[in-house]
């Protein structure tokens, strides 16, 4: 026989368990069943170990482990994607949780036996792992079987429930995609799996449970990336909207009645379009109307209201998702402020308002396109309100609005119609755009000088 020592502090991962201990066997077996692509393997049962004794059995066909895989950190699934483990140390550890729970552990390893215990160490000076190695009469390299002794049912039925490769949902009750698989079931609901094993429970309230494939987590498989959940869940939604299996009404109403689940959180930080986001927002316009936009306050609303924009207030995750398609509220609402609210005809006007117009078009007559045609430039005004109050004018094209609130000043409405009249040669801050407003200024005080 030989002794093999695994210098591993009998108090390493102290809080690691039965739970624990289990969950890294049968991780190695679901592993080690993916790699081979075969159905062959048994599923873990409970039968009668090498005493006749009842014993937890989790046995690959096929599989033989070789002894560097004993070594701390030994393992060939350190650069595997598609595997859950990756650390070389679930065995070891999960070996050492379970011994110190009082459970045995043996391994059928083809034609060695792994005897594995805490002893006592002379060299160390302390109980450490030990794994004697005997051979195996008559035995060959055809299977890998760690048998879990003296472990009760009642240990073991709960634990099962935490792997959807023992328990696995009801086909009709979940939606698969390419990244993973939503859980459908309330028994699933607020679940966090990874590759069909139980992680946590999500912090949030969620609408679903999720059983993902590409997390990274730590080493306790308790915590879970927070860049990578994100990213995955927002994917295996998108996928079901895409596939028709939740529909774009279910997911706004997620988003809009549950400001505070998981789902919500993940797309709070969303900055680019996706068939998701774009069904919701269909989905919302569809509910509230053509030309409605969110807003996160009755003082957005407000704000609106003033623009002549409808809109309905919800949460900010909501609102983020939904300005991804419709833009963000206050930039629609600096665009809706250059729209025109109504039109003014010339009898509209009041007296003082009328004198200050046809005073403009004869003082503006030196810039007229011929001079001295006091109603050219006239002829391209139009006098009208903006929805923004501190709008005064817009250039557009040939045409020239002024707004009816100048005419009450002068001065106001004299320097709106030079800087208007100037965007025919340029944008603001344009070079252009300053030499022309020179010019013009010129032109008119020559003309006042005289």
């Amino acid at each position: 026989m030989a002794r093999v020592w695994l210098p591993i502090s009998k108090n390493y991962v102290p809080t690691w368990g039965v739970r624990e201990g289990l969950r890294e066997i049968l991780q190695n077996w679901a592993d080690a069943r993916d790699r081979r692509l075969t159905s062959e393997d048994r599923l873990p049962y409970f039968g009668g170990d090498h005493k006749g004794a009842s014993a937890l059995k989790c046995r690959n066909e096929g599989v033989f482990v070789t002894r560097d895989k004993l070594v701390l950190g030994g393992t060939d699934k350190a650069d595997r994607s598609d595997q859950r483990g990756h650390f070389g140390e679930g065995m070891k550890l999960g070996w050492l949780a379970l011994l110190r729970k009082g459970a045995t552990v043996r391994c059928v390893n083809g034609p060695e036996i792994w005897a594995v215990s805490l002893a006592y160490s002379d060299e160390f000076k302390v109980e450490t792992l030990a794994v004697d190695i005997t051979a195996r009469p008559g035995g060959d390299a055809g299977h890998f079987e760690v048998q879990i002794g003296n472990l009760q049912d009642s240990m073991w039925e709960p634990i099962k429930a935490l792997c959807l490769f023992l328990v696995p949902p009801t086909p009709s009750e979940t939606i698969e995609t390419d990244r993973g698989t939503i859980l459908l079931e309330p028994a699933h609901k607020g679940k966090l799996y990874v590759r069909d094993i139980f992680v946590c429970l999500f912090p949030d309230d969620t609408a679903y449970g999720y059983n993902l494939r590409h997390v990274t987590l730590d080493r306790d498989r308790m915590l879970a990336n927070p860049y990578d959940l994100r990213y995955e869940i927002r994917g295996v939604l998108t996928q079901a909207v895409e596939q028709g299996k939740i529909a774009p009404k279910q997911m706004l109403a997620i988003l809009e009645n549950a400001p505070s689940s998981t789902e919500a959180h993940v797309f709070s930080s969303v900055y680019e379009s996706s068939p998701l986001v774009k069904a919701v927002a269909e989905a919302f316009t569809e509910k509230y109307g053509a030309g409605t936009l969110p807003a996160t306050s009755i003082g957005e609303s407000a704000r609106a209201a003033q623009h002549g924009v409808k809109t309905i207030t919800v949460p900010q995750g909501l609102a983020q998702v939904l300005s991804v398609e419709f833009g963000r509220l206050d930039t629609r609402l600096k665009d809706r402020a250059l729209d025109v609210s109504e039109t003014h005809n010339f009898s509209d006007l009041s007296p003082d308002e009328q004198t200050t117009l046809l005073w403009l078009g004869r003082a503006f007559a030196p810039v007229a396109a011929q001079p001295g045609d006091a109603m050219d430039v006239l002829n391209r005004v139009t006098i009208v309100s903006f929805y923004g109050d501190k709008i005064l004018g817009r250039h557009k094209g040939h045409d020239i609005s002024l707004a009816r609130s100048t005419l009450s000043d002068p001065p106001t409405a004299a320097a709106t119609l030079l800087h208007e009249l100037a965007h025919d040669h340029g944008d603001d801050g344009d070079a252009s755009h300053r030499d022309a407003i020179e010019t013009y200024a010129g032109r008119l005080l020559a003309h006042f000088v005289k």
